[in-house]
């Protein structure tokens, strides 16, 4: 089979195929194939190959224009969510996507019908190799061509292997939670979980009305905070919390299910430092079983407002390991941009634990209250 022949073999996109993978691997797949799959467990995809396809380097006098790029191109703009999947090649994506990437420039100057249909497509990246993490930096150049061609970044998901083995145990676990994350966002805390109607979240000030029930949330919801948080536990932690709130660096809200007025969750904004700095840190968890509901989303979104409207703060953060894909999957659908990352960042649970920076300034938040934006989704 020629490489021509092998992109016209693939099936047709359709409404039956709403993700379209790009496979970008120098020896078939392999591990970069093992970590797509992972992430496309149970999700129609068409898996293209470009190893497979006759895709030349980006030429000023187009001597390649009758290559497979732009077949390629008109079988991506009829999906509305790209999966591209690379190994980490020298801290950075394959040479196979490199020249993908590089390609693009034609749909700026010779095909820019092509380009204009670009804008509103969404892009994810799965990434596989044998270091713990993403090296810095790596996500740039996604974003960045996404930012420029008016495409969505969605984020990226990471698979170590040592060998063929996948080194992380709940690999699975994670890698459908960021599935979940790259659905149309309807408000929930996992895109794409069918939401009832309903009047949401409000926020309440904690109290010592709430011990109990907190004290009981936090002994059902310990698998689901894991190593991610360590609430308070006790009568007397939950007293000490709670006398953090006089000083006018700490604020804290319960999410509250407004239909039920059951506990739903916690979201802290602490740190909060005024003069030239305006800025504030976001902690936050959901409880058993509340979360996936939406709850912690339109909680969220309420302390945020506060936070830029109310507060007068510039810029708030949250800093959130890399595992926790649901917690990620929030702050990206909030407006977040993730800024880096911070080894040993935070002791929990007896560990220095590593954590991505991610952030929202002031005028991104407005842009996002405009109408038609996605902020208002």
């Amino acid at each position: 089979m020629t490489r021509r022949r092998a992109l016209a073999s693939l099936p047709s996109a359709g409404r039956d195929r709403p993700v379209i993978a790009l496979l970008a691997s120098a020896r078939g797949g392999h591990n970069t194939r093992k970590a797509l799959d992972l992430v496309l467990a149970g999700t129609p995809a068409d898996v293209i190959d470009l190893a497979r396809l006759d895709i030349g380097m980006y030429e000023y006098g187009r001597r390649r224009r009758h290559d497979d790029f732009l077949p390629l191109v008109d079988r991506l703009l009829d999906e509305p969510l790209w999966l591209l999947a690379t190994p980490v090649y020298w801290y950075t994506m394959s040479g196979h996507l490199k020249v993908f990437f590089d390609r693009f420039s034609e749909l700026l100057t010779v095909s820019k019908s092509r380009g204009r249909r670009l804008r509103g497509k969404d892009v994810a990246v799965v990434a596989c190799g044998t270091d713990p993490r993403l090296p810095e930096g790596f996500e740039a150049p996604f974003r960045q061509t996404c930012d420029y061609l008016g495409m969505r970044y969605l984020g990226a998901f990471y698979v170590q292997f040592d060998g063929d083995r996948i080194v992380r145990r709940s690999a699975a676990r994670e890698a459908q939670a960021f599935v979940a994350s790259l659905a149309p966002s309807s408000g929930d805390d996992q895109a794409g979980k069918a939401v009832s109607p309903g009047p949401g979240a409000r926020l309440e000030k904690p109290g010592p009305r709430r011990q109990r029930e907190f004290l009981d949330a936090v002994a059902r919801s310990r698998r689901l905070h894991g190593r991610f948080v360590s609430p308070p536990a006790t009568e007397a932690a939950y007293r000490k919390w709670l006398s953090r709130m006089g000083g006018k660096a700490y604020e804290s809200r319960f999410v509250v299910d407004a239909a039920s007025g059951a506990l739903a969750g916690v979201i802290n904004l602490s740190e909060i430092v005024r003069g030239a700095f305006q800025s504030g840190y976001l902690g936050y968890y959901a409880f058993a079983p509340h979360a996936g509901r939406g709850l912690m989303t339109d909680g969220m979104r309420q302390v945020i407002d506060r936070a830029f409207g109310e507060l007068g703060l510039h810029r708030v953060e949250a800093n959130i390991q890399s595992g926790n894909v649901a917690s990620i999957a929030l702050v990206r659908r909030l407006g977040f941009r993730r800024e880096g990352y911070s080894p040993r960042y935070l002791r929990i649970n007896g560990r220095w634990r590593d954590h991505e920076r991610w952030a929202l300034l002031r005028e991104d938040w407005r842009a996002r209250q405009r109408p038609g934006s996605r902020g208002k989704e």
